[in-house]
């Protein structure tokens, strides 16, 4: 089994959020992007849109370092 460790890095902080009608369009830059990196880091503020997860549990959830814990990918 071949490992990688890979760094990226984020050129938006924070990420933009945008609404664009019935669409909500996140606005991200970066060196590189791991699969399905930005859907994750999608789902969780859509989530709280939709109030899923209250906004204030986002900070804990970055902590916790644990994909469960986040919300759904976008």
């Amino acid at each position: 089994m071949c490992v990688r460790n890979i760094i990226t890095h984020l050129f938006t902080h924070p990420f933009k959020l945008e609404n664009s009608g019935n669409s909500v369009i996140l606005v991200v830059k970066g060196n590189g992007f791991v699969y399905k990196m930005i859907r994750m880091m999608g789902g969780t503020p859509l989530e709280v849109s939709e109030k899923k997860i209250f906004p204030d549990d986002s900070q804990s959830i970055i902590a916790a370092r644990d994909r469960l814990k986040a919300g759904s990918t976008a």
